[in-house]
């Protein structure tokens, strides 16, 4: 008879230790849930301030591609004149 109640007992802990386990399981879910929306939130934001800034960066990029050909041509036309000008 001790011995079965000894067993109720263990089982009767056992229970409670899962019953506490899956308790702290469903809290941990949801918290790592609550995270995961705040990031795809935080995703979403970020594709839309690119989205924002897109436009802008491509036309400094023309900009800058176009101030560039221009300087090399600059400096090509100086050396050209430069050489012309020595023969």
């Amino acid at each position: 008879m001790a011995q079965l109640v000894k067993a109720k007992t263990e089982v009767a802990c056992l229970i409670d230790d899962l019953r506490t386990n899956e308790s702290q399981s469903v809290n941990q879910r949801s918290s790592l849930d609550s995270q995961l929306r705040k990031v795809l939130k935080s995703i979403q934001e970020k594709e839309v301030e690119l989205m924002e800034l897109e436009p802008e960066w491509d036309a400094a990029r023309k900009k800058e591609l176009h101030e560039r050909q221009t300087w090399v041509m600059t400096q090509y036309n100086a050396f050209k004149d430069d050489t012309d000008s020595t023969t």
